[in-house]
């Protein structure tokens, strides 16, 4: 029995490498053709606070994003199940270049504009710190959109 274990694991590994070798001689290297990337960002609230928490949202984030000409979020979405009170979705125009910002040009002008939305520096601290402590959890995910290939005539 032990014998008939170790030969159908033994050709199990072979018909593995023989399946890889076949798909390796067919393969060829290629990259996405200009690949959308995102940046999917869950949020969980504090019992209680995800009312004040998208009033900071509706009378700053947006109005500020819309003021510096900022590329705000492609959608946000209040979640209806699951454990997760709001899913975000923002495009990466740089693509995985973005990744390599600690601050960019459009944080720059974004916080600017949210500065002077918000009536100075220490107010917007303020509104800040308050939407920090609204937040009980959050996650982000990045994902590539999906472009399907076009039909061959």
């Amino acid at each position: 029995m032990k014998m008939l274990k170790s030969t159908a694991a033994i050709l199990t590994l072979l018909f593995c490498f023989n399946i890889t070798s076949a798909q390796e001689e067919e393969m060829t290297p290629k990259k996405y053709e200009n690949p959308e990337y995102y940046m999917v960002s869950y949020v969980k609230f504090h019992p209680g606070k995800s009312g004040e928490a998208k009033k900071i949202i509706d009378e700053y984030f947006i109005p500020t994003s819309q003021q510096a000409g900022t590329d705000g979020p492609v959608m946000h979405l209040n979640m209806i199940t699951g454990e997760w009170d709001m899913m975000i979705v923002w495009h990466m125009k740089e693509g995985l270049e973005s990744l390599n910002w600690e601050m960019s040009p459009d944080d720059i002008k974004w916080e600017k504009a949210f500065m002077a939305m918000a009536g100075g520096k220490e107010k917007g601290m303020d509104i800040s710190k308050q939407w920090e402590s609204y937040i009980k959890g959050s996650k982000s995910h990045l994902g590539r959109k999906h472009k399907p290939k076009p039909e061959k005539q």
